[in-house]
């Protein structure tokens, strides 16, 4: 009964002493319903927001499974079924194996406090961020770092100290033009099975990067997927993409530290295409109308008018803001039961952003706006709350 659970959730995500009660199957759900999430910051900069997410998701855990008994039952089970299809071909249990060992190294007290287990497995599945500037994912890396070795035991009687090595986040964190997307054909030739198959086993190869340990394995496997992702290419090419496109996404390196990509996409990049649920952010706002705007390139301004459903033919005229594109494109970016949250310069409420309301108007359910937001610490104008659902209903909910 949603009327009775929500009043519930809400209680559990405030800082209430007195927790609610849930039920077991409530609390299973609640807990899945975690784990499962897919939250993206499609402008992260240095992982401020992500963090941000990364805390409350933890602080949900632990007043839900204090002992982490269900958190820890979870990642099994995932392991176990994420491992089945090469397990039941007996060539590679091994891979099983190793995860299963990484899970209890990670839930193993003697080594790390209960937060750690939390922290990782939300890293490993639920958060993902992009940024146009590299500098700026090396940062967010290494806050994502740090909150994991603060959850580690230190004994010096031990190899290492008793700290573990960093998970690799290279797939979670990605240097990228989050604007700009890649033109798929829509429709493929009968080749495309054999695309399918080389992105499931560069996915796997790129997931067992990210618990692998030993500098010589991460090596060996860095190898094997760039073989892959050159069987990729001509997989691409042969199954109906251009060749542009297909170098685009084969040649994409995710162990890069100086390059950003120039496009940005989830199924290369972080292996998975059925869109995000939650998408949050304080897109940048760089304006290309004002008298001392950036100015916009005239390839990547014929881009925008292709892709771009809130352009309209009478809106040609250049006045466009990049706070504009990232609420489009973080609508594409979700499913259909998404949420978004965007913090916006108070601008949005001025006349060049009534293309891009009335986009929201026609395609989406805006749920809030909170104007007047002023207590950021280096904002020059006050703020605006964006919420809205992926989903078009008919409510529209707006505070001063």
């Amino acid at each position: 009964n949603s009327n009775e659970t929500e009043p519930k959730l809400r209680a559990l995500f405030s800082h209430a002493v007195d927790l609610p009660e849930f039920t077991e199957t409530e609390t299973d759900q609640f807990i899945k319903a975690i784990s499962e999430a897919k939250i993206l910051d499609p402008a992260c900069g240095s992982g401020a927001f992500p963090m941000g997410v990364l805390h409350r998701l933890v602080d949900l855990l632990n007043k839900l499974d204090p002992k982490n008994k269900r958190w820890n039952e979870l990642q099994i089970q995932r392991a176990i079924d994420e491992t089945a299809g090469v397990y039941r071909e007996g060539n590679n249990s091994e891979e099983r194996k190793l995860r299963l060992d990484e899970i209890e190294k990670a839930f193993d007290l003697s080594m790390n406090y209960p937060d750690y287990a939390r922290k990782l497995f939300l890293i490993e599945n639920c958060i993902y961020g992009v940024d146009i500037q590299q500098i700026a994912i090396q940062i967010s890396k290494l806050r994502f770092f740090i909150a994991l070795i603060v959850d580690q035991k230190v004994n010096d009687t031990k190899s290492n100290r008793n700290i573990l090595s960093m998970p690799n986040l290279e797939t979670k964190f990605v240097a990228a033009n989050t604007l700009i997307g890649l033109d798929k054909p829509k429709q493929m030739t009968l080749m495309a099975s054999d695309v399918e198959q080389l992105e499931k086993e560069l996915s796997s190869i790129r997931h067992k990067i990210f618990f692998t340990r030993k500098y010589s394995a991460k090596k060996v496997l860095k190898k094997t997927e760039k073989g892959k992702r050159e069987e990729l290419q001509k997989a691409l090419e042969n199954s109906g993409y251009t060749k542009n496109v297909a170098g685009q996404m084969a040649g994409w390196n995710p162990f890069d530290p100086i390059n950003s990509a120039k496009f940005f996409d989830p199924e290369t990049m972080f292996g998975f295409k059925n869109g995000f649920d939650i998408v949050i952010g304080n897109p940048p706002f760089v304006s290309y109308y004002a008298r001392r705007s950036a100015k916009l390139d005239t390839a990547t301004l014929r881009y925008y008018q292709k892709h771009y459903d809130f352009i309209t033919d009478t809106k040609l005229d250049g006045k466009f803001n990049t706070i504009m594109f990232f609420i489009e494109k973080a609508s594409r970016l979700s499913n259909d039961n998404a949420n978004i949250f965007f913090i916006l310069d108070v601008a949005f409420n001025d006349v060049p952003y009534r293309y891009i309301r009335k986009y929201l108007l026609d395609n989406t359910t805006i749920n809030k706006v909170i104007n007047g937001l002023s207590d950021f610490e280096n904002a020059y104008s006050d703020q605006v709350l964006l919420q809205f659902s992926k989903s078009k209903q008919t409510n529209n909910n707006t505070e001063n």
